[in-house]
């Protein structure tokens, strides 16, 4: 493709806004039987980062496994246990899209000053699920710029500060949509390249943008759009889980040729130079 397709192609990576976002209530509501889900979260060596295992239990396991900041934190918290400190915080943060840069700004631009504000729908799934572990969150707000948004935790007496506003940002890190999506918009290119066996010469006459077919120039997704590059089941957008439909491939696609290149997109996260164009 032409250097212009390539521009046209990269100019549509924020695609999130067309995709439907379902709540995670859709899905934690089924039921487990008799069995617990439990998730055990702790922060990362650089004291930043938050990691995760999940293992299924008979019952849901007492006491927490603290590191030395939190060990330290809870001795001073007891030494000043007759003043009983209280605390609020507020957590700002950006959302950010495949590409990089704030989420839903124009490719190479920016957004108009106070224009809207982007990603809600994200925030409220994050309040709802913050609500529902039983996290204290007690308001959000948009920030001045677009796709800055900020959460407040508390008010929360002594250790429980740190505890939750720790497993609210936990939540939010889980609270985001279409990884696979994402990354298959950033190397629309490369896989146009690879969906049929002419480098993507036979599909230029298929993928016209007409009769349920999306244009070769640029990535789309959306819920029962057959006129997108990635058409998600209606269901599936629903349930958050499921199958996605990749519209591109050629009919005299070579299949090895084509999950090959999604698996390692999708799951082995490879990237290339397109990614960085």
């Amino acid at each position: 493709m032409g250097q212009d397709n390539k521009n046209s192609a990269m100019s549509s990576v924020s695609v999130s806004s067309q995709l439907c976002k379902a709540l995670r209530e859709s899905y934690l509501s089924l039921p487990q039987g008799d069995l617990c889900q439990v998730t055990y979260v702790w922060i990362d060596g650089s004291g930043e980062g938050l990691r995760c295992k999940t293992q299924t239990l008979e019952g849901e396991p007492k006491g927490i496994q603290e590191s030395n900041r939190r060990s330290t934190c809870r001795q001073a918290m007891k030494e000043a246990q007759d003043s009983r400190p209280w605390f609020g915080m507020e957590q700002e943060y950006t959302l950010l899209g495949a590409d990089g840069r704030p989420f839903c700004w124009p490719c190479g631009g920016f957004p108009r000053p106070q224009d809207r504000a982007f990603g809600r729908d994200v925030v409220e799934c994050h309040y709802r699920a913050c609500l529902y572990a039983g996290v204290k969150i007690c308001g959000t707000n948009a920030e001045v710029m677009p796709s800055q948004w900020e959460f407040q935790v508390g008010p929360c007496e002594g250790l429980e500060m740190g505890d939750h506003l720790w497993m609210a940002r936990f939540i939010l890190h889980r609270v985001h949509i279409n990884d696979a999506i994402e990354k298959l918009s950033r190397r629309h290119t490369h896989h146009i390249c690879l969906y049929d066996p002419r480098g993507g010469e036979d599909n230029k006459r298929r993928l016209t943008g007409l009769h349920e077919t999306a244009s070769i120039h640029k990535f789309s997704a959306g819920v029962a759009d057959r006129c997108a590059s990635i058409r998600i089941p209606r269901q599936v957008g629903l349930d958050e889980r499921g199958y996605m439909e990749d519209r591109r491939p050629a009919g005299n696609c070579d299949p090895y040729t084509v999950t090959e290149a999604i698996v390692r997109t999708c799951v082995l996260d490879e990237t290339g130079e397109e990614d960085s164009s």
